[in-house]
Order: structure tokens, then C-alpha cells, then sequence
């Protein structure tokens, strides 16, 4: 299994996409985190209503909220990695020679994903730690002692961001496999995680319906969302047309029902290649 998983590896760290897409993701992370940061530091600073307003919402300037803040481009490269990391097999036919080598066809899924895995978890990771330190030394007027409060909401943070990645990576792995064609699987996840939660998100806005964002809630942009950011105050909360407010799911029902959407995913997939020919 070991020499499977090395053999994946060795595909992926031989094309020059994926290296593309871990500078991408680092350079969009952690140089707009940066800039935003810069940006916020210099507005608390010289805008009392600014600040003002933060009080009265019973708010603070977050570096952890503010350094991961272009994390959205970041998930849109890792998961083109995971889809082209399947399709381009299938598009050149080199998952004919891959089964040749190891006709175990639940090793060598296994052994994609656990690449996939890897691979989004180091750069999500690595992305995000280069963002928060950058960020930290761009904001003085937001500085907080280290201390094991201030660690625990930074852990919690990385640890729920990048899980929340490798997990649509992963979603996005198990499409690739099912429909076998990049654009295609690309279309599927912009459109179930960016255009269907705006289009459900107007549509809540004006009929003002509970279920509706309720509904919304339960699609895997808005988990992954809530599961990344329910720590912050109000954030992925639905208002309603007459004011009234649905809560975004907390950290545990986020993460569950992220997994149930992978699991949704990756069982028909290994399914489909185990009966596949090809």
C-alpha cells in the first residue's frame, strides 16, 4: 500500500499544476490575508466609528478571522487539484497502466485519496500559518498576549479550516470519479457550493421562509462555512424578511453534515470504479 500511495505522489509532484496550485494557494492566502489585514489595522486605528461599532455589535478585530479571509480562493484550488487528479487519468488513459500495476481498484482509490488528503492538508495548512503570522505583524493595533485562550481559538480556527478543505477535497475527488470529465466535475462544485447558496440566499431574503435557510444550511459551501467560522459572532446567519434570524449550524452539526455529504459521494464513486472497466 505504501509503494501505491508513493506511486500517486510521484504522478502529482511530477506536473507543474500541482505546484502552480500550492504557490496560488499560498501567494492568494496568505498575500490577501495580509493586505486585508493591513487594511483593517490602519481603519481601527484612525476610525473611532469603526471602533464604535465593533462595541456595540460586542465585537473585536480577529487576526485568526482576518488572515484566513481569502481561504475561499484556496478551496477552489485544492479541490481543481483533487478533480484533475482523477479526470486526467481517465482523459490520457494512464488509469488503464495504474490498474495494470495494481488491479486492486479499492487500494488504488484508497491510495488517491489519501494523496488528496495529504496534499490539501499540508498546503491549507502551510497557506494559513504563513497568513497568520504575516497578518500579525502587519496589525500592532490588534496584538493579543499568547496566552491559552487566544491559542485555543487560533488552533481551533486552522484545525476546522483545513479539515473543512480536506473534506471538499475530497467530495470533489469522489465527483471526479463519477463523472470523469474535468469541466464537468468543476461545474458541479462551483454550482452546489458558490451559485446554488447565493440563488437559495436571495430566495430567503425575499420570501422569508425558516425552512428555506434551513435548507441552505444544509449544502456543503454553507456547512463548510459554519464549520470554519462558527466561532465568530453572527456569522452564516440567515435574516428573514420580517428580521427574525435562523442560526448557521454549530461546529459539530456542520462537521457531521459534511461528512454525510462526503459519504454521499465517495460510496457511489468507489462503487462506480469497482465496476467500471476503466
Amino acid at each position: 500500500m505504501l509503494n501505491l500511495i508513493k506511486s500517486e505522489w510521484d504522478k502529482v509532484a511530477s506536473l507543474k499544476s500541482t505546484w502552480v496550485i500550492s504557490i496560488l494557494s499560498l501567494v492568494m492566502v496568505a498575500g490577501g490575508g495580509t493586505a486585508f489585514c493591513a487594511y483593517m489595522n490602519n481603519r481601527y486605528a484612525t476610525s473611532e466609528t469603526f471602533k464604535k461599532m465593533l462595541e456595540r455589535e460586542g465585537r473585536t478585530p480577529q487576526i485568526w478571522d482576518y488572515s484566513g479571509i481569502f481561504s475561499s480562493l484556496m478551496i477552489i484550488c485544492l479541490v481543481i487539484f483533487a478533480i484533475l487528479m482523477v479526470t486526467n487519468e481517465y482523459t490520457f488513459k494512464t488509469i488503464n497502466t495504474t490498474l495494470l500495476a495494481n488491479p486492486n481498484r479499492v487500494k488504488v482509490f484508497s491510495a488517491k485519496a489519501i494523496v488528496v488528503i495529504v496534499y490539501s492538508g499540508i498546503v491549507s495548512l502551510v497557506s494559513l500559518l504563513v497568513s497568520f503570522f504575516l497578518c500579525y505583524a502587519v496589525t500592532p493595533n490588534f496584538h493579543v498576549a499568547f496566552g491559552d485562550e487566544f491559542s485555543h481559538k487560533i488552533l481551533i480556527h486552522l484545525g476546522c479550516t483545513v479539515l473543512a478543505i480536506i473534506l471538499l477535497s475530497l467530495m470533489c475527488f469522489a465527483i471526479g470519479f463519477l463523472v470523469k470529465n474535468s469541466a464537468a466535475a468543476i461545474a458541479i462544485f462551483v454550482v452546489f457550493y458558490e451559485v446554488l447558496t447565493g440563488i437559495i440566499q436571495m430566495i430567503t431574503a425575499v420570501v422569508g421562509k425558516a425552512w428555506i435557510a434551513i435548507l441552505n444550511n444544509c449544502l456543503p459551501g454553507s456547512l463548510a462555512n459554519s464549520f470554519m467560522y462558527s466561532g465568530v459572532k453572527g456569522a452564516n446567519n440567515s435574516i428573514l424578511s420580517d428580521g427574525s434570524v435562523v442560526k448557521a449550524f454549530t461546529h459539530v452539526q456542520s462537521f457531521l453534515g459534511l461528512v454525510i455529504w462526503l459519504l454521499i459521494l465517495v460510496i457511489p464513486a468507489l462503487i462506480c470504479f469497482k465496476k467500471r472497466d476503466a
